[in-house]
């Protein structure tokens, strides 16, 4: 997507359809690009990934930054190969978004 945000829903509406559940599809956002550091937020009530660039953009104040590309490369690097995997590492996002109360 040129806006540089995951529309993991479908063009025009926001990953997570106002939910603040991680997916694997999140996940494959943020690693989709790896020429461009990506960061999975929650805001206004839903995870987004966007380009860590718009985190400037004052639509994005007040986001909860959760994980970013790098996040994710080295929790994949760290761990036993099966932990790379889409649904696992949206499980390990999941229970940090709760911890943090988003």
């Amino acid at each position: 997507m040129g806006d540089g945000v995951s529309h993991a829903a479908g063009p025009g509406e926001p990953t997570g359809s106002r939910s603040t559940t991680v997916t694997a599809d999140h996940v494959r956002a943020l690693l989709e690009h790896p020429d461009e550091e990506r960061v999975l937020i929650v805001i206004q009530g839903r995870v987004e990934v966007v380009a860590a660039a718009r985190l400037r953009d004052p639509a994005y104040e007040g986001a909860l930054e959760v994980a970013s590309t790098r996040d994710l490369d080295a929790m994949s690097a760290l761990s036993p190969p099966q932990k790379a995997d889409p649904e696992v590492l949206a499980s390990v996002l999941q229970a940090a978004v709760a911890r943090l109360g988003a």
